[in-house]
């Protein structure tokens, strides 16, 4: 209850929304979202060109602007990922979960998610505010590592395809003809899965850039982050 007020003073301290103007989203967001994508679309394949066509006395030179090329796209988006998401996060609420929750929308809309998924999402999202401070912070990087670890192991256990000699070996057993169906089912599962994220990333930032021209051609209007409404009586 006492710290109510302060939560409410918090809310109402926020920065504006980023970005929130047409100028903001045409000349910073945007083009930081597409720049660099757009800039190795263009230069890379003529590099490759390059090397390829280069003789293997000459193409020590086009192999190390090939690769120079690359390292520096991978920079690019780095940095302009970071700066956007840094930027995004200004008005982001205090608590954990409801910046999921508030992400999730984002990612989602226009549509909206099934009413039995927006209540279990809203159960994690109460959760993980009744979570400490300093609970979150220790286990957000072993949530993380757990992660990366289970993704590297699924790309071990379930790379490429095998050759043809490996796969005649591989069918001698239940279990190896087990493993290699869960391999041909990851090889049609795991782009799925990676186009999907980036599609909801993709759709999220487009959003924002279309409510800060909109907010821009047709004055105030609604708001410009799908922020979670408060909950328990809160003042917004």
């Amino acid at each position: 209850f006492f710290f109510r007020p302060q939560l409410t003073a918090v809310r109402r301290m926020r920065p504006p929304p980023w970005p929130s103007t047409p100028a903001q989203a045409l000349t910073q967001h945007l083009p930081l979202l597409a720049l660099p994508s757009a800039a190795a679309a263009v230069a890379l394949p003529d590099l490759y060109d390059a090397f390829r066509a280069a003789a293997p006395a000459e193409n020590l030179g086009p192999l190390l602007a090939l690769l120079l090329a690359k390292r520096a796209t991978l920079y690019a988006c780095a940095l302009s990922t970071v700066y956007v998401a840094a930027m995004r996060s200004g008005d982001a609420s205090p608590g954990l979960g409801e910046r999921l929750e508030a992400i999730t929308a984002e990612a989602v809309s226009p549509a909206t998610l099934p009413e039995g998924q927006s209540a279990e999402v809203r159960a994690v999202a109460e959760s993980l505010d009744a979570t400490p401070q300093a609970a979150q912070a220790a286990a957000l990087p072993l949530v993380f590592g757990a992660l990366l670890a289970s993704a590297y192991a699924s790309t071990i256990l379930l790379g490429g395809p095998p050759s043809a000699e490996e796969q005649q070996l591989l069918l001698a057993t239940p279990a190896d003809e087990a493993l290699a169906l869960a391999r041909s089912a990851a090889d049609e599962i795991q782009p799925l899965s990676t186009a999907s994220v980036c599609a909801f990333a993709v759709n999220a930032e487009l959003q924002a850039g279309a409510r800060a021209l909109a907010a821009g051609a047709g004055g105030a209007g609604a708001p410009a982050t799908a922020v979670a409404a408060p909950r328990g009586g809160e003042a917004a």
